[in-house]
């Protein structure tokens, strides 16, 4: 009896241990590219009519098997055109505009399922499906000159799948709430696609947006150090 006591309690020793130490390596550094769509005055419904492109680099952080905390640096290009829209506005219905932003963004991850390539006695899956919150921080740069602050919220889900140790692909889609309405303002139409409609800015509505589409590798390191528990 006191053996089987004994196995009993080194088995929930080490799923305990397990669970709390989770992931076999503490960091990922990891690299997206992809299309962005915009959204906002000069295109408010379809937002890969016309595209600009996306990179990021990404720091994470795997706190277990299914949180993570990240971070990441990365390069938009948003292009938009009226043309491709049946709204007109005064005194040119084609106007069109190219905005380069860098944005830092720091954010939450949950994964839908325990997610590791090992400890298939805790039921981890090599692929799984995520959601993902956090926030954008970063600079606009206008075409014509000048620089202004992007606060925004950022949204995503996604599925990543574990190729090999250490090694993991990611696709994600993502959305993104610009607290500011400057993104037209990289061209020509600075002036009437700022606030055209006179709608009150509210940090909900009246700005611009973003869905993008990322497909990324990424890679882990620093093992985790389990210290022995004596019993």
């Amino acid at each position: 009896m006191r053996k089987t006591s004994l196995i009993l309690l080194l088995f929930i020793s080490s799923i305990w241990t397990a669970t709390i130490e989770a992931q076999e390596y503490k960091y990922e550094l990891g690299i997206s590219l992809g299309p962005v769509g915009y959204l906002g005055d000069a295109n408010p419904q379809v937002p890969f009519s016309t595209l600009g492109v996306g990179a990021l680099v990404q720091a994470r952080y795997n706190i277990n098997f299914r949180m993570v905390a990240h971070l990441s640096v990365g390069y938009q290009l948003f292009r938009g055109k009226t043309k491709l829209q049946d709204t007109r506005f005064p005194n040119d219905p084609t106007l069109k505009f190219s905005t380069s932003t860098i944005l830092l963004n720091p954010a939450f991850e949950y994964n839908f399922f325990p997610y590791s390539d090992k400890y298939p006695f805790l039921q981890t899956k090599r692929m799984t499906p995520y959601i993902s919150l956090g926030m954008a921080l970063g600079l606009g740069f206008k075409q014509t000159g000048g620089v202004f602050f992007m606060p925004g919220l950022t949204g995503a889900i996604g599925l990543k799948y574990k190729v090999a140790n250490r090694w993991n692909l990611q696709l994600q889609l993502s959305g993104m709430h610009f607290f500011t309405d400057a993104l037209e303002s990289g061209g020509k139409s600075a002036n009437t696609l700022n606030n055209p409609y006179g709608v009150a800015q509210r940090p909900w509505k009246g700005n611009d947006g973003a869905v993008t589409i990322l497909l990324g590798i990424s890679y882990e390191f620093g093992a985790k150090t389990v210290e022995c528990r004596k019993l």
